[in-house]
């Protein structure tokens, strides 16, 4: 995977987003993972039978500084 996809793959986690809104329901792992742990789905719904579609927002909204 193309490195600029695991940055933003961990900032995703660092502010409490998840794969989807099942994982953001379910998973309870709301960041606290690398990306190499979200991208593998260590401890997450199991990506072929969720259905659910994309999660909308992460649990907060990054900093000015984060956004940089």
């Amino acid at each position: 995977m193309i490195p600029t996809n695991f940055t933003l793959i961990q900032k995703n986690e660092d502010l409490g987003g998840a794969r989807s809104e099942k994982s953001a329901r379910v998973g309870g792992m709301k960041g606290g993972r690398t990306a190499e742990q979200s991208v593998e789905g260590k401890n997450d719904v199991n990506e072929f039978t969720d259905l659910s579609g994309p999660q909308g927002k992460a649990e907060r909204e990054g900093t000015n500084e984060e956004e940089r």
